[in-house]
């Protein structure tokens, strides 16, 4: 045995579910049939209303490491705030109920952070469909030991961010959650405590091995494009700019403002990919929730840190989306 097995620090690992009685079997297989075997697993029963939580409470009499806590539904953040209230291990890790893991993961991340004193670990993830099959995509993850304002840099990066970005292909020292919660009522949850985790994390250890399964279910709110939630997303990244101006990470600032701004492009072109009628609705929505927010991120952000070249397209994209729509149309019909 190794000598960070011997350690055998409790892990937990926090599951929220919200109707996925489909997934959560082979969810819950895989996480205890896990090779670090000091876990315990608060599974989060969100108010499903199919038969999630009965299967959690099935798993529940077979595994006495498993807890099980039924609330009523109150969204993804609130579900995990409550799995970390009622955590008692010194390390957290992030499960979604329908995704899954390889048996080795907990173990082969503890060894990470234990090995390289380091405050979280990483590790690469495998997307696949719901019959098991790999989607191909670019991995960039290596195994490497960065420091925060390094994976800070990757983290705003516009190419391979997600890695950094979710909070489930990891583990996390307890006490960072001492400073950081979810935000309730929000979509992109990841997006918006990514950046403080990794602020008050000195050290942090990126495994390359492909350890989590993401599954890509159809109706998922990973697969819509056009969808008045995915503004969270630009919300999410204008906070992370208030954060760095506000802690003196200034030079983060330029690479975070370029990925915000191409959140919003990508929004504003799924509502076209969405048909005009179902567009039509969501700028409405979009035009009284997000006016001013996006007129003050192009006025603190953009007009400061943008490229010259960029600065009227980002003006335009902010201040007059329907413009920016209409020219991807265009140049979407012209091609075709």
């Amino acid at each position: 045995m190794s000598d960070y097995r011997k350690e055998n620090d409790l892990i937990s690992i926090i599951i929220p579910a919200y109707n996925t009685e489909t997934y959560l079997c082979k969810c819950l297989d895989s996480v205890c049939r896990q090779t670090y075997r000091n876990l315990e697993v608060i599974l989060v029963d969100d108010g499903s209303t199919d038969q999630s939580g009965s299967i959690a409470d099935e798993y529940a009499c077979i595994d006495s490491r498993i807890r099980v806590i039924h609330q009523e539904n109150a969204g993804l953040s609130a579900a995990r705030n409550a799995g970390i209230r009622a955590a008692h291990g010194r390390y957290i890790g992030f499960v979604d109920s329908d995704d899954y893991i390889a048996e080795q993961m907990y173990e082969r991340l503890y060894g990470a952070i234990v090995r390289e004193e380091a405050s979280i670990a990483i590790c690469s993830y495998e997307w696949v469909d719901e019959q098991e099959t790999i989607i191909p995509h670019e991995k960039l993850m290596q195994d490497a030991v960065l420091t925060s304002l390094e994976v800070q840099e990757k983290l705003n990066h516009i190419k391979g961010n997600y890695y950094y970005t979710t909070v489930w292909n990891r583990l996390y020292k307890r006490e960072l959650f001492d400073f950081v919660a979810f935000p309730v009522g929000r979509w992109k949850e990841d997006e918006f405590v990514a950046h403080e985790l990794y602020f008050y994390a000195e050290r942090i250890a990126t495994i390359a091995a492909s350890l989590y399964f993401y599954v890509q279910r159809q109706g998922s709110i990973m697969c819509r494009k056009a969808d008045l939630r995915n503004f969270d997303g630009v919300q999410a990244l204008y906070q992370r700019c208030c954060f760095y101006r506000d802690h003196g990470l200034e030079q983060l600032l330029p690479a975070t403002a370029k990925r915000m701004e191409l959140v919003w492009y990508n929004v504003n072109r799924g509502w076209e990919e969405a048909g005009a009628e179902r567009c039509s609705k969501a700028k409405k929505a979009l035009e009284r929730k997000l006016q001013r927010q996006a007129r003050a991120m192009c006025r603190e952000f953009f007009c400061r840190y943008a490229e010259p070249k960029d600065l009227r397209y980002n003006i335009m994209n902010y201040y007059c989306p329907t413009i920016i729509t209409k020219v991807y149309r265009y140049l979407k019909l012209s091609h075709s």
